[in-house]
């Protein structure tokens, strides 16, 4: 299978209700969970015990569905 087609998992920090934006130097929070930074396994599992949130893991999947004949 082509490798840009691979399942991708990244992880999300939320706190309450927000998301965590840019987290590593200055943290934003967003409402906008297009606005959050996606995070490796263990700086998400850092970052919301630093902040007191939760760390969500994002999964893409992509899937061909068609094909030219």
């Amino acid at each position: 299978m082509n490798e840009q087609l691979e399942v991708k998992t990244s992880y999300l920090v939320m706190v309450g209700k927000l998301f965590v934006a840019n987290g590593l130097f200055i943290t934003n929070f967003s409402k906008n969970i297009n606005d959050a930074t996606e995070f490796d396994y263990d700086t998400a599992k850092e970052l919301s015990f630093q902040y007191g949130g939760v760390f969500v893991r994002k999964t893409v999947d992509y899937e061909v569905v068609g094909e030219q004949q």
